[in-house]
């Protein structure tokens, strides 16, 4: 006869329940040990800050989510272009990347407004105008699959070339590069009758080492990381757009983790955001320094040639309002926070004077 069938009643239920007990321990413990593993692509190469930050808050996150979830990065570019990042992100082999904004402009437009050529003088009218602009862009997202965890401005770009751009026909001589999917960029350059030469970002030192391109845009911290500084002699001292950094993963990866694990990672990565911010502009401030005891010549462009710059940049804006690319009540919605800005510092510095009297 069966062994469990030979106990008494009252035993064979005891019997039961702690066979019951056990399974539902073991499962317990099951899915207490799952683990939800991000991988996460990005462009940026490996030992640059930005991605020592991303690893650190990481870290932080697999400490404080008792190894629940976990992120793995896959730096410089293995994944492809960020074109093929987004595309693996929507397939699932990959559930996240750090990727530039105009990478998005595709899902969302207003993704890449704080890119708007000669809208902002300095890093606190970014700052102040991003409180109101950034959960637009996140809810925007959202709608279209990603979630953002972070969004930081690396920097102002500046027009970099291995010669002198005293004119506009110097710039209309050069070869000027632009990544591929810039739109703005695009738009800008058309409208400056410039026939731009598209490559990923990847190909460029090749190409500037070939001759291929001599006129490039990028962040004065991001020229040295990737070593374009050894090729280009001239900086126009001339902010042309902020550049701004993105940290998004699928929703559907976000779904799929314990809410409190969300809230935890939102919570370091909103820190850690702060922190590569910070982090950024001080390798700008420095990277400006090793540019000048390297040679490069910081050009301080005449007044004929901001006049020149502006009015390309307000002719390429209206291309990009007409063409659908922007819409029109974002880019006046944008104007006018920064008049509000200019307005409160204005007014600042009056009082500062009178109650200086």
């Amino acid at each position: 006869m069966n062994s469990i069938m030979s106990y008494t009643r009252p035993q064979r239920y005891v019997f039961v329940l702690i066979i019951l007990c056990c399974a539902m321990v073991f499962s317990t413990r099951m899915v207490a040990a799952k683990v939800h593993v991000l991988k996460i692509a990005t462009l940026a190469p490996q030992g640059s800050v930005g991605l020592d930050l991303l690893e650190e808050a990481a870290n932080k996150i697999k400490i404080q989510t008792q190894g629940r979830v976990q992120m793995r990065f896959y730096p410089g570019g293995i994944m492809g272009n960020e074109q093929s990042i987004l595309r693996k992100i929507r397939i699932n082999q990959l559930q996240g990347g750090a990727l530039m904004s105009g990478s998005l402009a595709h899902l969302y437009r207003g993704a890449e407004i704080y890119g708007a050529p000669f809208f902002f003088k300095s890093m606190q009218e970014v700052e102040y105008v991003r409180k109101k602009f950034d959960p637009i862009i996140k809810e925007h997202l959202q709608k279209k699959g990603l979630t953002v965890l972070g969004i930081s401005n690396t920097g102002f770009t500046y027009l970099m070339s291995s010669h002198s751009l005293k004119s506009e026909a110097d710039l209309r001589k050069s070869k000027v590069w632009m990544p591929t999917g810039d739109i703005i960029g695009k738009a800008m350059l058309q409208t400056a009758k410039i026939q731009p030469i598209l490559l990923p970002i990847s190909d460029v030192y090749t190409a500037l080492q070939t001759g291929l391109v001599d006129t490039v845009v990028n962040t004065l911290s991001g020229v040295i990381i990737l070593q374009w500084h050894t090729k280009i002699k001239y900086i126009t001292e001339l902010p042309l757009a902020m550049s701004t950094g993105f940290l998004v993963v699928s929703n559907k990866s976000m779904q799929r983790l314990a809410a409190n694990d969300r809230k935890i990672i939102q919570h370091v990565v909103a820190k850690m955001a702060i922190r590569m911010q910070d982090a950024h502009r001080k390798e700008n401030i420095e990277a400006r320094q090793v540019l000048r005891q390297m040679g490069l010549v910081f050009a301080e462009p005449t007044k004929l040639q901001v006049q020149y710059w502006n009015t390309l940049a307000q002719k390429t804006m209206r291309v990009l309002i007409n063409d659908g690319i922007y819409a029109d009540n974002l880019v006046k919605a944008l104007r006018k926070r920064i008049e509000e800005f200019r307005s409160k510092q204005e007014t600042e510095i009056l009082q500062s004077k009178t109650d200086a009297k």
